[in-house]
């Protein structure tokens, strides 16, 4: 597979001198400022701080640059919605033009604060003692899943497997993935064309393909399932989103198929991605109670996944096709 996302070693100090790492941020947000002053509150309160903080504005939002410029963040106007993907490649390659290869980059929704205080500093030592032990280390974060090439899907990682250091495909939104610098600039950065749905999946993907390595700290993540009762379900007992936006369910299956394109194993599985995806949003959808054009958009989707149709062709404001 050709890269479609240039390598921006250029911007990055690789050769710099080993030191104490520096741990980067970047915060993504569209027109929620109460989410994000709450996201960024629970940063302030953090056993380890985030040394360099950027705040991504899809929306370009006044209250949100105060927000930032009050928290002692780089505040950044995308300019336009670029959606989650589009703002996190925004967001890194700003990162990597100041960067050194063994710098750290947290990645954070602006409704995913940290649910504990000592949450990124657990994390960020995680990392530091797997990139010792294995110079492939490209990330770690709370949780994650594997992706069943064979199948186009994404599956739960058995309990059985739940201690020491976990070899996951990719690190969930929302699960403070945190990549190494000095991989991230080899790989590229996230697919913007992605728009949402899935980029972090597509990511850990492209990692993996590289000869990189995505962990999660075992221990921890089985207390996590036990506490949240999640202990013993089966393995395809992913939590999934409940969420009937129709524009969402148009790029959820987009980029699955878009996904399974990239990366399957097989011929048919595309196809078959796209069908199941399809007839899952359109039920979704369907149960409530949206018009026909909204239930329709999933299987839109699906198709355009099938033509290799990338960027924000649905806008997320009215859910109405806009290219």
């Amino acid at each position: 597979m050709s890269a479609r996302w240039p390598p921006v070693d250029e911007h990055l100090a690789s050769e710099a001198p080993r030191g104490k790492s520096v741990l980067w941020g970047v915060v993504v947000t569209y027109r929620r400022p109460a989410a994000l002053a709450e996201t960024l509150a629970a940063l302030a309160r953090q056993t380890r701080l985030v040394d360099r903080l950027l705040v991504i504005d899809n929306a370009g939002d006044s209250e949100t640059a105060r927000l930032a410029s009050d928290a002692g963040a780089t505040y950044v106007d995308a300019g336009t919605n670029l959606g989650p993907a589009g703002a996190i490649d925004l967001g890194m390659r700003l990162v990597l033009r100041e960067a050194r290869a063994e710098d750290w980059l947290l990645l954070l929704d602006d409704d995913d604060p940290p649910t504990s205080e000592g949450a990124v500093r657990q994390l960020h030592e995680f990392g530091e003692r797997m990139a010792a032990l294995d110079a492939g280390t490209a990330g770690v974060g709370l949780t994650g899943a594997r992706y069943n090439p064979c199948r186009g899907v994404v599956e739960r990682v058995p309990d059985a497997e739940l201690s020491g250091p976990v070899p996951v495909d990719h690190i969930g939104g929302g699960q403070l993935p945190m990549y190494r610098c000095g991989p991230v600039s080899r790989v590229g950065t996230f697919d913007p064309g992605l728009f949402f749905g899935f980029e972090e999946l597509e990511y850990g993907l492209r990692l993996h393909r590289a000869g990189y390595h995505l962990y999660i700290d075992g221990a921890a993540w089985r207390e996590r399932r036990q506490e949240a009762g999640r202990l013993g379900l089966h393995p395809s007992a992913l939590r999934t989103s409940s969420d009937t936006a129709a524009w969402r369910r148009f790029y959820s299956a987009r980029n699955i198929v878009l996904i399974a394109r990239r990366y399957g194993t097989r011929r048919l599985t595309a196809p078959r991605v796209a069908t199941l995806g399809a007839l899952r949003g359109m039920l979704a959808l369907a149960a409530a109670r949206r018009p026909p054009s909204e239930v329709l958009l999933p299987a839109k989707g699906a198709v355009a996944g099938l033509l290799q149709h990338s960027g924000r062709t649905v806008d997320p404001g009215e859910a109405k096709k806009t290219a």
